[in-house]
């Protein structure tokens, strides 16, 4: 416990680096962050590490927790770690420039991909960071891009050779 308590301190101290502390209250960030630590399987260290993640990511304020909350399921759905899943979500979301519902769905979004291809998150999450801007600015939609990819998994294809064929066909 007393490892468990230190290491949500340092990640918190983390997140500060990050923020204005005159604008935003830590304390506050940081209540929401135990109160979601409470009903997740996820550790208290993954949720700090992703909420550093998140703002690192330029996601603002008024979004973190919902991006947060959301990148907790799809880590707990896709079999992944919470990092896997803020990374992709993040990169989504700047990438394809996702706002308000949006922004919300990618998480509905990138779940599809794993029920109807033939990988997790943790694989699609290799390899989508460094075509998310390539696609983005396409004209590709993220759900028609993602799609792709599921249909790509399910001859045997792994998520990152299909990103890079995708890729290079954009």
């Amino acid at each position: 416990n007393v490892k468990t308590a230190a290491d949500f301190e340092q990640g918190m101290n983390n997140v500060s680096t990050l923020i204005d502390t005159n604008t935003e209250s830590l304390s506050d960030m940081s209540k929401e962050v135990l109160n979601m630590a409470r009903s997740s399987p996820k550790a208290i260290n993954e949720l700090t590490d992703g909420l550093y993640s998140i703002r690192s990511a330029g996601i603002s304020a008024a979004d973190q927790f919902n991006v947060l909350k959301g990148s907790e399921k799809l880590a707990v759905a896709g079999l992944s770690s919470t990092a896997e899943a803020v990374d992709v979500a993040t990169s989504a979301i700047n990438a394809f420039n996702l706002k308000g519902e949006e922004q919300n769905k990618i998480y509905d979004t990138f779940f599809k991909v794993v029920k109807y291809g033939k990988t997790n998150i943790s694989e699609f999450a290799q390899g989508f960071g460094s075509v998310a801007g390539i696609v983005g600015a396409s004209g590709v939609k993220v759900d028609e891009y993602s799609a792709a990819v599921a249909a790509m998994t399910t001859t045997g294809l792994k998520a990152n050779n299909a990103h890079t064929q995708m890729s290079a066909a954009l």
